[in-house]
């Protein structure tokens, strides 16, 4: 078979609710969306990705040492922290903040 992703549309949809209620409790910042439209897929390199708030890390699943969340403008994107390259991405993860 193909590619094999890890975020199959429902978990997909589970991780931006979690997400959504992480950033509307007031206390979490999101990734500055508006400064990125580069949108990285899996086995690209993480380069150009940024790190998410503590808050947000904090309210997605734990995930083992080798692997990280981080952000590409409005996406939320799951690195291999040692290869460094785009394990899966969860598109529209992030609101477009417009202020």
């Amino acid at each position: 078979s193909g590619e094999e992703s890890l975020f199959t549309p429902l978990v997909a949809a589970a991780f931006r609710g979690r997400i959504q209620a992480a950033l509307s409790r007031g206390r979490c910042a999101g990734p500055d969306a508006s400064s990125s439209y580069f949108v990285p897929r899996p086995n690209d390199a993480a380069a150009g990705t940024v790190g998410l708030s503590e808050c947000l890390v904090a309210a997605l699943p734990k995930l083992p040492p080798e692997l990280e969340y981080r952000a590409a403008g409005v996406v939320l994107v799951l690195i291999d922290v040692h290869a460094g390259i785009v394990v899966d991405v969860v598109h529209g993860a992030f609101p477009v903040r417009n202020d």
